[in-house]
Protein backbone atom coordinates (compact mmCIF):
# COMPACT_ATOMS: atom_id res chain seq x y z
CA UNK A 1 0.00 0.00 0.00
CA UNK A 2 1.67 3.63 -0.73
CA UNK A 3 0.93 4.85 3.19
CA UNK A 4 3.00 1.73 4.70
CA UNK A 5 6.68 2.75 5.97
CA UNK A 6 9.62 0.86 7.23
CA UNK A 7 10.16 2.44 10.58
CA UNK A 8 13.50 2.86 11.44
CA UNK A 9 15.08 1.53 15.13
CA UNK A 10 15.25 5.21 15.90
CA UNK A 11 11.84 5.92 15.75
CA UNK A 12 10.78 2.37 17.34
CA UNK A 13 12.74 3.80 20.37
CA UNK A 14 10.87 6.78 20.34
CA UNK A 15 7.50 5.19 20.33
CA UNK A 16 8.39 3.05 23.24
CA UNK A 17 9.62 5.99 24.91
CA UNK A 18 6.36 7.59 24.49
CA UNK A 19 4.25 4.33 24.87
CA UNK A 20 3.35 4.80 28.69
CA UNK A 21 2.03 8.65 28.22
CA UNK A 22 -0.34 7.28 25.20
CA UNK A 23 -1.76 4.42 27.72
CA UNK A 24 -2.33 6.87 30.52
CA UNK A 25 -4.14 9.52 28.21
CA UNK A 26 -6.21 6.36 26.49
CA UNK A 27 -7.11 5.51 29.91
CA UNK A 28 -8.03 8.65 30.86
CA UNK A 29 -10.15 8.76 28.01
CA UNK A 30 -11.94 5.67 29.00
CA UNK A 31 -12.63 7.43 32.14
CA UNK A 32 -14.20 10.23 30.86
CA UNK A 33 -16.90 8.35 28.58
CA UNK A 34 -18.00 6.61 31.85
CA UNK A 35 -18.30 9.82 33.72
CA UNK A 36 -15.44 9.29 36.33
CA UNK A 37 -14.28 12.71 35.70
CA UNK A 38 -11.89 12.96 39.01
CA UNK A 39 -9.79 9.81 37.32
CA UNK A 40 -9.97 11.14 34.21
CA UNK A 41 -8.55 14.18 35.11
CA UNK A 42 -5.48 12.20 37.15
CA UNK A 43 -4.77 10.22 34.19
CA UNK A 44 -4.78 13.10 31.99
CA UNK A 45 -1.87 14.98 34.70
CA UNK A 46 0.34 11.84 34.50
CA UNK A 47 0.11 11.86 30.57
CA UNK A 48 1.07 15.38 30.30
CA UNK A 49 3.51 14.93 32.80
CA UNK A 50 4.90 11.76 31.06
CA UNK A 51 4.94 13.18 27.64
CA UNK A 52 6.99 16.38 29.01
CA UNK A 53 9.55 14.38 29.28
CA UNK A 54 9.55 12.31 26.34
CA UNK A 55 8.91 15.92 23.99
CA UNK A 56 5.72 13.99 22.62
CA UNK A 57 3.80 17.24 22.30
CA UNK A 58 1.04 16.07 19.87
CA UNK A 59 -0.20 14.24 23.10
Amino acid sequence: APFERTITADETKQLRKRAPARNEKQIGDIYLMTSLTKEAQLHYYECIEQSKSTADWAW
